[in-house]
C-alpha cells in the first residue's frame, strides 16, 4: 500500500513539474533562450512549396505558399548563415568550424515542386540545400499510399451528398464499418498504412480515382533527370528510404534494407561519394546501434536526419525543425520566426530535466 502511494505521489510530482516547465517555456523571452540553449547550428526542413491546390498532399500536411517560403528564406538569410550538407558532415565528423548561426536547409519526400519551385528560388538566392527523396517514387512509377489517402479524402469531401452517401455505403458494406460522413471517412482512412494499401486501392476504385492516369497527368514526383540537374546545380541529394515507412516499426533487417538500398540508388543516380538519409516521420524507436553498424559497413552513407527540433541525439543523428509544423488559427503555417521560437519552447523542458538528472 505504502509503495503504491509513493509511486502515485511520484507520478503526480512528475506531472506537476512537466506542467510547470511547459508553462514557463512560453514566457521565457527568445533572447534569453539563445543564452540558455546555445547552438552552433540549426537545421530546418520542409516538404512542399506551392500555390497550387494539391489534393494529393493537402490532407497530409500544410503546403507552404510560395510567397511565405520566400519570406522565410529572406528572413533566414538575414539572421543565419546557410551551410551545405558537406559542411555539416565535416563539422560533426571531423570537427571543422562552421560560421556563426549556421543553418542547414532540407526538403523531404521528393515532390516535383522541389525542381519546379524550390530549386529556382534557392538558386536565385544562392542558398544551398539538401533534398531527401523516397526512392520508390522516383520517375513516378507508383503513387505513394499516403497521396492516395489524401486524394480519397479530397474526393469524398467534394462529392454531392447523395453520391457521398452511396460511396460511404459501399465502403461500409465492404469493411463492416459505420461511417456517416466525410469526417468519419477521413478519420478511418488516415489510420491505414502501407500493409493496408490493397484496401486503399479498392476505395479509390469506388471513388473512380484512376491512379495511372493521375500519375501520367500530374507527375507528382521528381525524375532521375531532374535529380541529376539538381545535383549539377550544387544541391546535395539524400535518401528518405525506399518506401517511406517509419523505420522504428520495422525489424533490423527491413530497416537496414530501407536505408542501404535507398542510399545506394541515390548514389547511383548522382555519383555522390556520400549520401545522407532522413527518417520518414521520425527516428523514434530506431536502434542507434543499428545506425552505427550500418555506417560502419557502408562508409559512403552519411549522417542521419530526424524531426525532433532542437533535441540532442547521438552525433550521427541530426534533428531538424519542421518548417511547416506550427499553424496559425486560420490554418496557414506560422512564420519561420514563430517556428524556431516554438522549437526552443519544446526543447526547454528537456534541457531542465537533463540538468536535474545530471545534477542528481
Amino acid at each position: 500500500m505504502a509503495i503504491c502511494l509513493f509511486h502515485d505521489a511520484t507520478d503526480m510530482a512528475v506531472k506537476i513539474i512537466d506542467t510547470l516547465l511547459k508553462l514557463s517555456s512560453k514566457v521565457i523571452p527568445h533572447t534569453l533562450y539563445l543564452k540558455l540553449i546555445q547552438r552552433d547550428r540549426y537545421d530546418v526542413f520542409y516538404h512542399v512549396i506551392s500555390d497550387e491546390d494539391l489534393a494529393y498532399i493537402r490532407h497530409l500536411y500544410p503546403v507552404i505558399p510560395v510567397e511565405d517560403f520566400c519570406t522565410s528564406l529572406d528572413y533566414l538569410a538575414s539572421h543565419y548563415s546557410f551551410v551545405t550538407y558537406q559542411q555539416v558532415h565535416d563539422h560533426i565528423l571531423n570537427g571543422t568550424m562552421l560560421p556563426e548561426n549556421a543553418l542547414h536547409l532540407s526538403v523531404d519526400d521528393g515532390y516535383r515542386q522541389c525542381f519546379d519551385i524550390v530549386r529556382p528560388l534557392l538558386l536565385e538566392r544562392n542558398i544551398p540545400a539538401t533534398f531527401f527523396l523516397t526512392t520508390s517514387l522516383i520517375d513516378n512509377r507508383i503513387l505513394f499510399y499516403r497521396n492516395k489517402v489524401s486524394l480519397a479524402i479530397d474526393k469524398i469531401l467534394h462529392l454531392q451528398n447523395e453520391s457521398r452517401s452511396k460511396a460511404l455505403a459501399e465502403i461500409n458494406n465492404s469493411y463492416g464499418l459505420n461511417m456517416e460522413d466525410g469526417e468519419d471517412f477521413r478519420d478511418w482512412i488516415k489510420e491505414l498504412r502501407l500493409p493496408d494499401e490493397s484496401i486503399i486501392d479498392e476505395v479509390l476504385q469506388v471513388l473512380h480515382i484512376n491512379v495511372p492516369v493521375f500519375l501520367a497527368e500530374e507527375r507528382p514526383y521528381l525524375t532521375r533527370h531532374q535529380i541529376q540537374l539538381m545535383h549539377a546545380d550544387g544541391f546535395t541529394i539524400g535518401a528518405h528510404t525506399v518506401t517511406h515507412r517509419k523505420l522504428g516499426t520495422l525489424d533490423d533487417e527491413d530497416a537496414r534494407r530501407e536505408i542501404v538500398e535507398s542510399c545506394r540508388l541515390i548514389r547511383e543516380i548522382t555519383g555522390q561519394e556520400v549520401v545522407p538519409l532522413s527518417f520518414p516521420h521520425s527516428g523514434a524507436n530506431l536502434s542507434r546501434d543499428l545506425l552505427q553498424e550500418i555506417r560502419a559497413n557502408n562508409p559512403w552513407i552519411g549522417l542521419f536526419f530526424d524531426t525532433k527540433g532542437l533535441k540532442e541525439d547521438i552525433p550521427i543523428v541530426v534533428n531538424r525543425i519542421w518548417g511547416e509544423r506550427s499553424l496559425q488559427a486560420n490554418g496557414r503555417p506560422s512564420s519561420i520566426q514563430v517556428v524556431i521560437a516554438n522549437a526552443y519552447q519544446e526543447q526547454w523542458p528537456r534541457v531542465v530535466k537533463n540538468a536535474l538528472r545530471w545534477g542528481g
